[in-house]
């Protein structure tokens, strides 16, 4: 690859990065009665496959992404909470159920 080619695929990525700064993301429940958003890019990713992910999700494997609390806020109708083991949450919609 040219040099030129380096700098313009370069200057790329630096560009799709402060877009993703810049965006914000929004996600919903089943029903789409409790919904959320965040801006900004996600500080983590993980796929957890532990046994209260995967009964929480009814999936062989669960994705997750984090971001700073101040980036995130909850809209839409308030949450229900279950706790399901010491020091984890889940909440989750009482309409659908679905996390």
């Amino acid at each position: 690859m040219s040099l030129l080619r380096i700098k313009a695929h370069s200057r790329r990525l630096s560009l799709l990065k402060t877009l993703e700064d810049v965006m914000t993301t929004r996600g919903f429940c089943f029903c789409r009665k409790i919904t959320w958003e965040h801006e900004g890019a996600s500080t983590w990713e993980c796929y957890c496959h532990c046994d209260d992910c995967r009964r929480a999700c009814s999936a062989p494997a669960v994705a997750w992404f984090g971001v700073p609390s101040k980036s995130f806020r909850w809209t839409g109708q308030a949450l229900k909470t279950l706790q399901s083991s010491k020091g984890v949450y889940r909440h989750f919609c009482s309409d659908c159920g679905r996390p």
